[in-house]
């Protein structure tokens, strides 16, 4: 039986974001309804967040740090084996002369 190492994981910001709270929530024992009541939010935004359909604020960022006594640097941080990718095609550059559309 040969092992194969494990290749770095590729994420985005947000979800190194949202993999570092889902790890600070599991070591509480905390899940998604109580991060939800703990930032008074309502379950269904933190879980669109939790499961990076929608991005995580920077006061929600801010908060969550605060809850768990770390820093917002802390929850933006690749974990070990981790990468950031940035989505280069979300964030394309424009031309500082646009031509008309028309």
């Amino acid at each position: 039986m040969t092992l194969t190492p494990k290749l770095a994981t590729q994420l985005s910001l947000a979800e190194i974001a949202s993999a570092n709270i889902r790890a600070l929530c599991g070591r509480a024992g905390w899940n998604i309804s109580d991060l939800a009541n703990a930032l008074n939010q309502n379950r269904t935004a933190i879980g669109y967040r939790w499961n990076n359909r929608t991005d995580w604020r920077l006061e929600e960022i801010e908060q969550v740090a605060a809850l768990f006594g770390t820093t917002p640097w802390d929850l933006l941080t690749p974990a070990f084996g981790d990468k950031w990718n940035p989505n280069t095609k979300k964030y394309t550059t424009r031309d500082s002369n646009p031509e008309p559309t028309d």
